[in-house]
């Protein structure tokens, strides 16, 4: 007992022998703390009782700035608060071993039992028990809830609030984790924001990622660059990057599988959007329950935890679905629509209900199911989900199927030789030939330049050998554009009453004619017409024969000129003869025209291996195909009887290639 007055007095003789100025000191005298290592006792002496130089200070609780000596405009209020404190100044402790430790930190606010008990650093403000007890160098942090940022070493510039939040927080700088153990695991990570109970609780290393909301990124350790908002959104991500998922249990399987290379930038918004794949990346998807597995599969009641109760793996890559419960069934899909599906890869379905179900197909329109592959369909077979199409018009006819409005454009329409023509019927893009299935398929013919149409058998044609003459009426007298026989009307006109023509109307060979306030009548045109026609055939035969004579002329023309290069494009056949080329060459039949018999010339080189002579009609339709087995210049009979008069055409192919088209006329 003596020996403690002894020291007592002694203290107090030390305490007021050094200059102070406003220092404010509560608290008992003597305080045993512990023992030393050898077993004696340890005592530390009343609040305050070190000050030497130390200023404006004040110190309230057993030993409370117990070493403090030349610190100032310090506030300790606890048991042993800033109770190793020397030349530190301007800190604010209140608890019981606030700041226990803190040597030389200054600017600091540390409020709990145990806040900030070994801090060294600055400008920190630690409030809850055990909040920042291990910091030591780490300044500008703010730790607000019970053991908030309880293992911060040297962090800097972190926010912490909430029980243990930031926990294990070692070195990392500026992050802010709010809620209850958000951040607890975090180490090194930095530039975080967690805010929700187990927000990110699992992050070591991760940067640069938000979380927001209970659970959220909970399993993500060094993950970056993530943004995850919503109950458990992102909850089983650890390793993804570059992640944005919004609602609760968006993204929720994510990265599950923890592969390292995978679930990388993908965009999910809604509750449990894109929940259920797991290793799949550069997806988009939107809307309440839009996801990679089955709508009726999916069982919100058995969603368990906050990871969910999938046990199987989803890869879905470069997805964009958009509504509620649309389903991105594989890869390269666009989906948009409630309920929507795409079942084929690079399907399209964009409407309610709408389901494109093989590859390559698309489904636009309501409740429209495709199950051909490279197919799209605009509008369903149903009365209620069908579609009038119209181009150049706001209001298409609700009779047609698609309604062409534009006054400066046309319909183009496929255009194809007549070899492509007819190979479609036995082979069109389906591989099958055309079929009745196929009828009313039309094409454009650039050979013979007309239209054809499939009936579901065979092509016909329509417009060709057409013309364009017109009526005209001049005076009483009628005639027909680019014809040379005429029809005066006088004998049917009244012209003292001064009448006018109202209308014309052509039926047959018959010219109905109505007259102003009088009775229509009728005239037959059959004279000019028949002689139009009898003008016209004969016409037509000398422009064919011309024709002929011409190609003819032609072919031996390039005869001399072969001959004249002296031999040398020769070729030998088999026989020793020479011909006059390598080139085939199909002449013009001898006579032409003619009726019964014509003989038809032509060459084909001895390096072929095979050759035939066509026929066809106008139509486009084969009447004999001539096979031909003897090359070099050979000559071929053609009978007329089995035909009727009129054009043909006859073509030569050599090894499957067309080489030359004639036409022939029979009378």
């Amino acid at each position: 007992m003596k020996k403690l007055l002894l020291c007592t007095l002694l203290n107090l003789l030390t305490f007021f022998t050094y200059a102070q100025t406003a220092n404010e000191a509560l608290g008992d005298d003597i305080v045993q703390y512990g023992t030393d290592g050898s077993g004696d006792p340890m005592y530390y002496n009343p609040a305050g009782s070190s000050i030497t130089t130390g200023d404006y200070n004040v110190l309230i609780g057993d030993a409370a700035g117990n070493n403090l000596y030349s610190g100032s405009n310090n506030t300790m209020l606890g048991t042993l608060s800033g109770a190793n404190q020397t030349t530190a100044s301007k800190n604010i402790f209140i608890g019981a071993y606030a700041g226990f430790s803190n040597v030389y930190g200054t600017d600091n606010t540390f409020i709990g039992t145990e806040a900030g008990y070994s801090n060294t650093g600055t400008d920190n403000t630690f409030v809850g028990t055990e909040a920042g007890e291990n910091n030591t160098t780490g300044a500008d942090n703010v730790f607000i809830g019970e053991e908030a940022g309880y293992g911060n070493t040297t962090g800097r510039d972190n926010v912490f609030i909430g029980e243990d939040a930031g926990y294990y927080n070692t070195t990392a700088d500026d992050n802010t984790f709010v809620g209850s153990i958000a951040g607890r695991n975090n180490m090194t990570g930095f530039r975080n924001t967690f805010l929700g109970a187990e927000a990110g609780y699992h992050n070591t290393t991760g940067y640069r990622n938000t979380f927001v909301g209970d659970s959220t990124g909970v399993d993500v350790g060094v993950g970056r660059l993530n943004t995850f908002v919503g109950q458990a959104a992102g909850a089983a991500t650890e390793h993804a990057d570059y992640n944005t998922f919004i609602g609760a249990h968006a993204g929720g399987d994510n990265n599950r599988t923890n592969n390292t290379d995978d679930a990388n930038r993908n965009t999910y918004v809604g509750v449990f959007t894109g929940f259920s794949n797991r290793e799949g990346q550069d997806n988009v998807g939107m809307g309440a329950f839009a996801n990679y597995r089955d709508p009726s599969e999916f069982d919100i009641i058995n969603i368990t935890g906050r990871f969910g109760a999938y046990t199987t793996t989803t890869t879905r890559d470069r997805t964009t679905f958009i509504g509620a419960q649309a389903f991105p069934n594989n890869n390269d899909v666009v989906v948009v629509g409630y309920q929507s599906r795409a079942d084929g890869a690079y399907g399209i379905a964009i409407g309610s209900q709408s389901r494109a179900q093989n590859n390559t197909s698309v489904a636009l329109g309501r409740n429209v199911t495709v199950a051909q592959n490279n197919t799209m369909a605009l509008g369903g077979d149903t009365t209620d989900n069908r579609y009038s199409v119209g181009i150049g018009t706001t209001a298409a006819n609700q009779n047609a199927s698609l309604e062409l409005a534009d006054t400066d454009k046309g319909f183009l329409i496929n255009r194809l030789t007549t070899a492509e023509r007819v190979a479609l019927e036995t082979a069109a893009a389906n591989g099958l030939p055309l079929d009745a299935g196929e009828q009313g398929l039309m094409v454009y013919d650039t050979d013979l330049d007309a239209l054809f149409t499939w009936d579901g058998a065979a092509w016909n044609t329509s417009g060709a050998n057409t013309d364009n003459q017109e009526l005209d009426l001049t005076d009483n007298t009628l005639s027909i554009s680019g014809g040379i026989e005429t029809v005066d009307l006088s004998a049917y006109l009244d012209n003292e009453d001064e009448q006018d023509l109202t209308s014309a109307t052509l039926t047959g060979t018959d010219l109905a004619i109505a007259i102003e306030n009088g009775a229509s009548v009728t005239v037959d045109l059959a004279p000019i017409l028949s002689a139009l026609e009898t003008e016209n055939t004969t016409q037509q035969t000398q422009l064919d024969s011309q024709a002929a004579l011409i190609s003819d002329l032609t072919t031996r023309i390039e005869e001399l000129e072969a001959c004249a290069c002296g031999g040398t494009l020769g070729v030998a056949n088999p026989n020793g003869n020479t011909n006059r080329g390598q080139k085939a060459i199909l002449y013009q039949n001898i006579p032409n025209p003619f009726n019964g018999t014509t003989s038809i010339k032509y060459f084909v080189p001895y390096k072929h291996n095979q050759a035939a002579i066509v026929f066809s009609n106008t139509s486009g339709q084969v009447i004999d195909n001539v096979a031909i087995k003897n090359l070099g210049e050979q000559e071929l009979y053609f009978n007329s009887e089995s035909l009727s008069a009129g054009m043909y055409y006859y073509t030569l192919y050599v090894d499957g290639q067309k080489i030359d088209t004639k036409k022939m006329l029979i009378e």
